[in-house]
């Protein structure tokens, strides 16, 4: 460090000088006695770690530039620089295989932490079909799991290398590569292949195709590395169950058709469960006319859209709790579910005890009237709408469903206007809760107060809306059990059009 003085008769000027700090000035005036300077620097450079992760997968080998310095990710994903303080740096990071992601990031005086997400280029790795089984694999060792009644295929591990078959049935075959990067396997001969796959989740990025061997069964869930796959289940001719077959998957997209020979799938639960897809190509479960169950099928993915007649041919299907909960979707279409005409289940409660139902948690904000129209079995609607973003209850929306339970029905939901449903059973517990400041009014038309707990309506500001019920039912209702709370706020119908002239029922 250095420090440059200027006197001047009685006052010193400072200069503090350093490598790694900003240089800073100080000013004294001294007399007869002694005295002291405090001058504060500041570190003109910070370390900034880039943690580099494809989804939840840690990258090793990225390269990230910034402020003019580079550095490699290790096996942690991460990589440290050294760039200036007090600024707005961009940079930019590159991996053979992925889109660069480029960025900016404002440091301060303190160390500080950048996360940046890349997105892999799968399509510039895809081969040609050729009959063969063909893979995409990362890491630098990957074992195979295959089983063929006979010796003659040959897996072609991508570098040069290739391994014949060391016997029949179920064989673990191993393999270890130079570096980590990406490799294109395949297995040759694989006619009498009914099984491939590697045994590691975090080896396999693609499974292109299963070329001419008898592969069937295979499953996915948890494969987090998984980026695309081919028509890989068309030997699952015989196959019932698909749960969680791609659960925790990376993949973007469903190829069309990817169903169309199993045709003996009954259970699609959690088929695609937290899997980053945003569409669902038209006619995927067209061919699955024994599907029985959709439960959770598309939970926690990206999904912002749904083809209408997704389920045109799944007439016997019963179960859609969670179908579609905490997805992207903002609306859907009016015939979802208009040929599922078996259809019971639309909502209930998870292990914990907590209800969760076909769109909770999602980004729905309107729900077409005629939706149920043609379902006359659905009984279950726990949570169905819970913690969504829709805003008004149309009438009529479950009126002719016989409806045994629908707790928590809309709770958590900001709405505007509720028709309530015209039912013969209870409305349920916190059905109604939590409706937000925006609530407007209550509409019931049901001629009977409908029952009710203490707990349909909770901490739904019962003191800022008013509740319209047939004007010969008025005194009913303000009697009727659990009502009575409430009566305050029951008003006629016959006053709404007053209350409300530009609003129609």
């Amino acid at each position: 460090m250095n420090v440059l003085y200027h006197w001047e008769k009685e006052h010193i000027s400072i200069l503090v000088i350093h490598d790694t700090y900003y240089e800073n000035t100080g000013n004294i005036t001294v007399g007869t006695s002694a005295t002291s300077l405090t001058v504060y620097v500041e570190p003109n450079t910070v370390e900034v770690k880039f943690i580099v992760k494809d989804g939840t997968v840690l990258l090793p080998g990225a390269t990230v530039q910034c402020d003019g310095k580079t550095g490699v990710t290790d096996a942690s994903g991460e990589a440290v620089l050294v760039i200036g303080s007090k600024k707005t740096h961009e940079y930019t990071v590159s991996k053979g295989g992925y889109f660069n992601v480029t960025g900016s990031v404002t440091v301060n005086l303190t160390n500080a932490t950048v996360n940046a997400g890349m997105t892999l280029d799968i399509e510039s790795f895809k081969p040609i079909e050729n009959g063969n089984i063909q893979m995409l694999v990362t890491g630098e060792s990957v074992s195979l799991d295959v089983t063929s009644d006979t010796t003659d295929y040959i897996i072609s591990w991508g570098d040069g290398t290739e391994d014949n078959a060391s016997g029949t049935g179920k064989q673990t075959c191993a393999h270890t590569y130079n570096t980590s990067d990406f490799h294109q396997v395949e297995i040759k001969n694989c006619s009498n292949v009914t099984y491939a796959n590697t045994i590691s989740k975090l080896s396999l990025v693609a499974y292109w195709s299963i070329g001419d061997s008898n592969v069937n069964g295979l499953e996915f869930s948890g494969f987090s590395m998984l980026k695309y796959v081919g028509l890989i289940l068309k030997n699952d001719t015989e196959r019932n169950y698909f749960s969680s077959c791609f659960s925790g998957t990376g993949l973007t997209s469903i190829p069309q058709g990817l169903f169309d020979n199993c045709v003996k799938a009954f259970i699609f639960n959690n088929v695609f469960y937290s899997v980053p897809i945003t569409s669902i190509p038209v006619g995927l479960f067209d061919h699955c006319t024994e599907a029985r169950e959709f439960k959770g099928a598309f939970e926690k993915t990206l999904l912002s859209s749904i083809p209408e007649d997704i389920f045109k041919y799944n007439v016997i299907a019963s179960n859609f709790n969670l179908c579609f909960a905490s997805t992207k979707i903002t609306s859907v279409p009016e015939r979802l579910f208009y040929y599922c005409s078996n259809a019971v289940v639309f909502g209930g409660f998870d292990n914990w005890g907590k209800a969760q139902g076909c769109f909770s948690r999602s980004l729905l904000e309107s729900v077409p009237a005629n939706l149920f129209i043609n379902n006359k079995k659905p009984s279950n609607f726990d949570g169905c709408f819970q913690y969504s973003k829709i805003k008004d209850l149309p009438a009529g929306l479950i009126d002719n469903c016989p409806v045994t339970a629908m707790n928590y029905f809309c709770n958590e939901c900001k709405m505007n206007s509720v028709v309530l449903p015209s039912i013969s059973s209870s409305l349920g517990r916190y059905s109604f809760d939590s409706l937000g400041f925006d609530l407007k009014y209550i509409i019931s038309n049901s001629a009977i107060p409908q029952t009710i707990e203490t707990t349909t309506f909770s901490n739904s500001n019962i003191y800022r809306y008013s509740i319209y019920v047939p004007d010969e039912s008025v005194d009913a209702y303000k009697t009727a059990t659990n009502w009575t709370v409430l009566a305050g706020r029951i008003k006629p119908m016959s006053q709404f059009a007053t209350d409300f002239p530009e609003e129609e029922i």
